[in-house]
């Protein structure tokens, strides 16, 4: 192990464990409280639900790109590989959804995508060498994304 995955390989575990636990939270609500009459409100929170837990998977993904790796690579690549990741595993809970019997739909992958992309931002963000105005930068576009959810 070198020095530089050292460091990475110990706040993997925190990461881990910060996925896991919204992971829980996020499906404990969905699967135990009581469901509510079908209005707008439950799509808007179904919608939301997709971006919290793939932003989570978008957050602890980009992290751990920019840590491990040897080469650091550009946030470009890493935010390219989040949305990769966001297409693939919103399109398999999609087609495993439809072989349960349930309506699979692009519109929750494309929010799967918007998650994964608001955990980037929001893991540039949170880089130890970001400079106030790149912040600035990540936390707008976070907002960004986070307006566009209407539109899908």
């Amino acid at each position: 192990m070198t020095s530089t995955t050292a460091p990475a390989l110990r706040h993997l575990w925190r990461d881990g464990l910060l996925a896991a636990l919204v992971t829980a939270i996020v499906t404990a609500i969905v699967a135990f409280a009581p469901a509510p009459e079908a209005n707008r409100f439950d799509g808007d929170t179904h919608d939301l639900a997709h971006v919290l837990i793939f932003g989570v998977l978008g957050l602890v993904l980009s992290r751990l790109l920019r840590r491990i790796t040897p080469r650091r690579p550009s946030r470009i690549a890493v935010a390219v590989v989040s949305l990769g990741a966001g297409l693939v595993f919103g399109a398999a809970s999609e087609y495993a959804q439809g072989l349960l019997g349930g309506v699979p739909s692009w519109g929750d992958v494309a929010r799967d995508m918007l998650g994964c992309a608001v955990g980037s931002c929001a893991a540039f963000a949170l880089e130890p060498g970001a400079t106030l105005a790149a912040r600035r930068i990540f936390f707008a576009l976070k907002a960004f994304c986070i307006a566009g959810l209407k539109h899908f």
